[in-house]
C-alpha cells in the first residue's frame, strides 16, 4: 500500500494507549472480537449502541489503532460514532468538507491508508483542517453487505505510517463480521419500526371505526354515512380524522358516565 511522505509529529496529539508490540495481531484479541460482534445483533441494542461497539472493537483489535469512527454510508452529512472526544473533529472534517479517508472508504468500497493525513494529496482541504490535531496516520475500512456499502469503520494514530499490510489484513477481517453486524441491526431496527407503525395504524382503524359506530348509533344512519359525517366533521374542525374520531369516542364516553350517574 502506499505510503505518504513522513513528517514529525506534531504538538497537541491525542494521549496514546500503550502501543502494541510485536506488530502482529493477537489471535485470542481477534477471536474475542469476533465473538462479541456476533453477540451485538440480538435486539437488545440500538443500532447507535451497535455502532459504538463496534468502533470499540476495532480499535482495540487493529495494531496501531488509537481511537475510531463509523460512518454510515446513508448519512454522510454527519458523523455517526466514535469511541474518544479527540475522534470526533476528524469525523467532522470530513463530512464537513465531504473528503477524507472515511469519506473515500464509504463511497467507493475500498480500504484506505495514509500515513501522513495532513500531507495527503488526495485530501488537501482535509489534511489543512487536521493538521493541528496531531493525529498523523488513518485506515478506514468499508463496511460491505454482497454489493453494498453500509458505511465504513475509521482507524486513527497519532504516529505516522501507524497502519502497515497486517493492520490493513486484520481490520478487513473484522470488518468482514462487522458489516453482518450493522446489516443485521439495521434490519431489525427496521422490522420494528414497521411493526410500530402497524399497531399505530390498527389502533388508528379501531378509534375510527368505535366512533363511526356511535354515529351510526346517534344519527340513526348507515356505515357509509357514519364514515362520511366522521370525515365531514374532522373537515369542519380541522382535524385529522383519527383525532377528530378520538374526540367523538371521548365525548360519547363522557356522556356515558354522566347518563350513570343520574
Amino acid at each position: 500500500m502506499d505510503q505518504q511522505t513522513l513528517t514529525r509529529p506534531r504538538a497537541g496529539q491525542p494521549e496514546a494507549r500503550p502501543p502494541r508490540t510485536g506488530g502482529g495481531v493477537d489471535p485470542c484479541d481477534m477471536t474475542d472480537s469476533l465473538r462479541a460482534l456476533a453477540r451485538l445483533s440480538t435486539g437488545r441494542m440500538t443500532l447507535p449502541s451497535v455502532l459504538t461497539q463496534i468502533a470499540t472493537l476495532a480499535a482495540r483489535v487493529v495494531p496501531g489503532a488509537e481511537g475510531a469512527g463509523l460512518l454510515l454510508h446513508e448519512n454522510l452529512s454527519r458523523s455517526t460514532v466514535s469511541t474518544a472526544a479527540w475522534v470526533t473533529p476528524l469525523d467532522e472534517a470530513q463530512c464537513r468538507l465531504g473528503e477524507g479517508p472515511g469519506i473515500a472508504a464509504a463511497t467507493t468500497g475500498s480500504t484506505v491508508v495514509s500515513s501522513s493525513l495532513a500531507d495527503d494529496p488526495r485530501w488537501p482541504a482535509f489534511g489543512r483542517q487536521v493538521a493541528p490535531l496531531g493525529v498523523s496516520s488513518a485506515l478506514c475500512l468499508p463496511l460491505l453487505a454482497e454489493d453494498t456499502v453500509l458505511g465504513a469503520v475509521h482507524l486513527y494514530a497519532r504516529d505516522e505510517n501507524a497502519f502497515g499490510h497486517s493492520a490493513a489484513e486484520c481490520g478487513e477481517l473484522f470488518a468482514v463480521a462487522a458489516a453482518i453486524s450493522v446489516q443485521n441491526t439495521r434490519l431489525l431496527a427496521r422490522t420494528q419500526r414497521l411493526a410500530a407503525e402497524f399497531d399505530e395504524v390498527l389502533a388508528t382503524r379501531s378509534v375510527v371505526d368505535r366512533a363511526v359506530g356511535i354515529l351510526m348509533s346517534s344519527e340513526r344512519i348507515g356505515e357509509n354515512a357514519g364514515l362520511g359525517a366522521l370525515r365531514e366533521l374532522a373537515r369542519a374542525q380541522g382535524l385529522e380524522l383519527a383525532v377528530c374520531a378520538q374526540f367523538v369516542v371521548n365525548e360519547a364516553a363522557l356522556r356515558a358516565r354522566a347518563s350513570s350517574r343520574r
